[in-house]
């Protein structure tokens, strides 16, 4: 299956280093596979005037290219990047630091407005995250192995995120909530810009961070509703579809889009 016409690169697209547009990078099977035949994620390295839009298709989440290293991380022309492993992929034989690699050579130049990505089946994501700073717009779908988001909440220019289909997050900050903490720490640099917030298809999804308190006696009848609660400042527009367990919204919501 191959997108829009292609099955591949051809081997040798990494010559043209002075190539500035180029939408889609397709990995092919066989290249996956290590069998080689067309180009691989190392020929994205020289194609540094790459700008605007990439979007590459058919990750796996084993690296079978020993000399990939970092190929994204000069691109500081780069606006907008679309990452999709191969749908559907086993990766349950597949050994959990493998699979955070296959996200960790990816890791694109800080100047990065957008990122989507698509069926990563990582339980955990790459620590790079922190370092976008200037991510604007955020997207994550169809990763159902996710557990543990990155800490998204300090992105000081994230103005929009969206989360669909993570089966297994049960909350989006690792942040824990206490009744002993003011409401003002529990606010302070919680999405400072985010605007609009969508998650959907997230069956266990209980909250924006777990209730967490020191007094195991009281711990089991500890009620959510005696927790602070994560303020959103810029909150206009909140969409959540398919979240049986969420309890609790953020304060300060605001807009006709809730």
């Amino acid at each position: 299956m191959g997108v829009g016409g292609l099955t591949g690169m051809p081997r040798g697209i990494g010559e043209l280093k002075g190539v500035r547009t180029l939408n889609r990078f397709v990995l092919s099977e066989s290249n996956c596979l290590g069998r080689g035949g067309s180009a691989g994620l190392a020929e994205l390295a020289t194609l540094n005037e790459l700008k605007g839009r990439l979007l590459i298709y058919y990750l796996r989440h084993v690296v079978s290219e020993s000399n990939v290293g970092t190929p994204l991380k000069d691109k500081q022309h780069l606006h907008s990047l679309y990452l999709m492993w191969k749908e559907g992929e086993d990766v349950k034989a597949v050994d959990e630091e493998d699979i955070i690699k296959s996200m960790d050579v990816l890791q694109p130049h800080s100047n990065l407005k957008q990122l989507t990505v698509w069926f990563y089946g990582g339980v955990r994501f790459a620590s790079w995250f922190s370092s976008l700073i200037n991510i604007v717009n955020l997207k994550l779908y169809g990763c159902e192995r996710c557990q543990h988001l990155p800490p998204l909440d300090l992105l000081p220019s994230l103005k929009s995120l969206h989360l669909g289909g993570l089966e297994k997050l049960e909350y989006i900050s690792e942040k824990e909530s206490s009744s002993s903490m003011s409401d003002e720490m529990m606010r302070i640099s919680f999405f400072p810009s985010l605007e609009e917030l969508l998650i959907f298809n997230c069956p266990v999804l209980k909250g924006w961070w777990r209730a967490h308190t020191h007094n195991t006696a009281s711990s089991s009848s500890l009620s959510t509703e005696n927790l602070s609660l994560p303020s959103f400042p810029c909150l206009s527009r909140l969409e959540i579809l398919g979240c049986p367990n969420l309890t609790s919204l953020p304060e300060g919501i605001r807009g006709p889009h809730v």
